[in-house]
């Protein structure tokens, strides 16, 4: 896969649904050059959402879900309260099963490997 171009990696594979909601199978640990590929990638990248007042809710959540099963990578912009931001790092990576890639200020970006 050429990693230069966020567009060229394919959405992520072997979704199983649970109780309505989509759940990767397993969580697959990014290390190395992969990963400073993505990161580079995303450097670039225009926020997808801002999270907002009301934090992480079932429609943001669902709408992060779609961009991810589309291009593997989602850049979020996040409130400015350090603790509410680790908060909703963790809430969001549990919740659509990515893993946080960068964190920079108050924009943080996750991928979801394809397998």
């Amino acid at each position: 896969q050429d990693a230069r171009c966020y567009r060229s990696f394919n959405p992520p594979a072997k979704w199983q649904i649970l109780g309505g909601r989509r759940k990767r199978n397993t969580m697959v640990e990014i290390k190395g050059k992969e990963k400073r590929d993505i990161r580079g990638i995303l450097k670039t990248r225009p926020i997808d959402l801002r999270v907002g007042k009301r934090g992480l809710t079932h429609e943001f959540i669902r709408e992060c879900e779609k961009i991810l099963n589309k291009e593997s990578m989602i850049k979020l912009a996040l409130p400015g309260d350090k603790e509410v931001q680790k908060k909703i790092i963790e809430e969001f990576s549990s919740e659509v099963s990515a893993q946080c890639i960068a964190k920079v200020g108050k924009t943080v970006a996750f991928y979801q490997p394809s397998e």
